[in-house]
């Protein structure tokens, strides 16, 4: 369980960075768009530039977006792990906390049965 729970940190962590990566480029792409929109009396060099610099942040922000999708679907799975690995552990402690009970029962019955003298037995 030890090995989930850190397995899940890890790709929680992964997923944080993730999603701070696609916050980072979303600024990014933002102010890009802006100085764009600002750069009225530029040359088309520049607009170029601007334009190409553009398109490479949403492919990136494509990339980084999708990435947390992965991510996002991981840490569901490996959850939905750990929740079935938590299920059979609950019933098999059950199981054992029931199979000692019988046990000590069945122990209880054979130590007064011991106890108990024979009606018939002459010593």
């Amino acid at each position: 369980m030890k090995e989930k729970d850190a397995e899940l940190a890890a790709k929680d962590t992964e997923l944080k960075t993730a999603q701070k990566n696609v916050s980072d480029l979303d600024d990014q792409l933002k102010k890009a768009e802006k100085d764009l929109a600002d750069l009225k009396n530029g040359s088309e060099a520049e607009k170029a530039e601007l334009q190409k610099q553009i398109n490479s942040l949403k492919e990136q922000l494509d990339e980084a977006n999708a990435k947390v999708t992965v991510l996002k679907a991981e840490k569901e799975r490996l959850t939905e792990e750990k929740t079935s690995l938590q299920t059979e552990l609950k019933k098999l402690r059950k199981m054992q906390r029931r199979k000692k009970q019988r046990k000590q029962k069945h122990s209880k019955k054979l130590r007064k049965k011991r106890r108990k003298p024979k009606k018939n037995c002459r010593n």
